[in-house]
């Protein structure tokens, strides 16, 4: 029964990790919108679709909060499978298991809050230095990486 939790536990984890990658990229993307194009008119190449800053917004904030909730209900796996292994000497095997959401609690902090700070950075940029507006929008956007901090920060040690 350990073996099939111990799997389940790795894949968790390695989905984790490619979540908060794919959250950062949104917000890095949309940092470059914010510095490099007039965010009133997003144009994508190749595709030839062109639409309105906001429009461009919306979406990056949506694929931004579904992979929160994505990576919350990740975290949440990697927690349950943690918590199912009997053997103390495996779990701590386990979080010696080569992924960001693995090890020293506040390093999965950190990268778990990564994203948060990147979009912080990317709204403050694209709002022009509004940082009432920038604050609301990312505390948004953000809930579901609250709650995904608080399960990594449980997990383990």
């Amino acid at each position: 029964m350990d073996s099939i939790s111990i799997n389940n536990f790795t894949e968790a984890a390695k989905g984790c990790q490619k979540t908060i990658l794919l959250a950062s990229i949104v917000s890095i993307t949309l940092m470059s919108f914010a510095l490099a194009v007039d965010f009133q008119n997003v144009n994508i190449p190749g595709l030839g679709v062109k639409f309105g800053g906001k429009a461009a917004l919306g979406m990056l904030f949506a694929v931004f909060f579904a992979l929160g909730v994505y990576l919350g209900i990740q975290l949440n796996m990697v927690k349950s499978n943690y918590d199912a292994i009997d053997c103390k000497k495996t779990q701590k095997a386990l979080l010696r298991f080569p992924s960001i959401v693995c090890g020293n609690k506040y390093l999965r902090q950190f990268f778990i809050w990564l994203p948060s700070t990147l979009m912080f950075l990317a709204m403050y940029i694209a709002f022009a230095g509004s940082l009432i507006l920038t604050l609301i929008l990312v505390f948004i956007c953000s809930i579901p990486y609250f709650f995904a901090a608080q399960i990594a920060f449980n997990t383990g040690e």
